[in-house]
């Protein structure tokens, strides 16, 4: 049994179809990875955030401060709630999907700059 719809042919190899469904499935595969990294407001500000920094790294204090600006207006009360939200999901997520590198000893985040992430940020950004 095969994972794609076949069409008929005499060669008994997959057909011109079967073989572009195939790398079409594995394409939006990573598509839906790559976005449901995304789809979280905070992983965005992450993305945002090293992105505009000379360095493309930031230490975690950095990060949860900003997020706290950008989500609260730096109410201090939010910063320990970003830090743990951002270190046991929002970072591992983005490290699993390549978009960053997380060190946990550390707590420095490292973007992985491309420049397709890039275009799509600045287009997110609007919304």
């Amino acid at each position: 049994m095969t994972d794609f719809p076949t069409e008929n042919n005499d060669t008994g190899l997959p057909s011109q179809k079967e073989q572009t469904d195939h790398q079409d499935t594995t394409f939006h595969d990573i598509l839906d990875y790559f976005f449901a990294a995304l789809t979280n407001r905070r992983r965005r500000c992450v993305l945002a955030y090293l992105s505009t920094e000379s360095s493309d790294s930031a230490t975690m204090q950095e990060l949860v401060e900003d997020i706290a600006a950008r989500e609260h207006g730096n109410k201090t009360d939010s910063l320990d709630e970003i830090e743990i939200t951002l270190f046991h999901h929002h970072l591992p997520k983005l490290a699993d999907s390549g978009l960053i590198e997380f060190d946990k000893q550390s707590k420095t985040i490292r973007y992985r700059d491309d420049p397709q992430v890039e275009s799509l940020l600045t287009y997110l950004e609007k919304y």
